[in-house]
């Protein structure tokens, strides 16, 4: 048999139990997937909170009429392309 883990939370088995049974899954996979969805959603959003804190560390080194250019129309056209 492999690795044990108890879960004490009724709650927390019936939501496992109907996770599984509407995806036709082992209650195990059910957890498993949850977990690995939860783990991609917190891997995206620490990466989004890295990029904006570098985004912001490189606005301090701008100046006031670099902070305040709208490039939009540099780097799309019209139709909201990039040119």
């Amino acid at each position: 048999m492999g690795v044990q883990f108890n879960i004490k939370d009724a709650k927390v088995h019936a939501m496992a139990a109907e996770v599984a049974e509407r995806l036709g899954l082992s209650k195990t996979e059910a957890v498993r997937e949850a977990l690995q969805f939860r783990l991609r959603e917190l891997t995206r959003v620490e990466r989004k909170a890295r990029i904006e804190a570098m985004v912001s560390t490189l606005r301090d080194h701008w100046s006031d009429e670099e902070r305040a250019t709208d490039y939009r129309d540099e780097i799309y056209d019209n139709l909201g392309l990039p040119k």
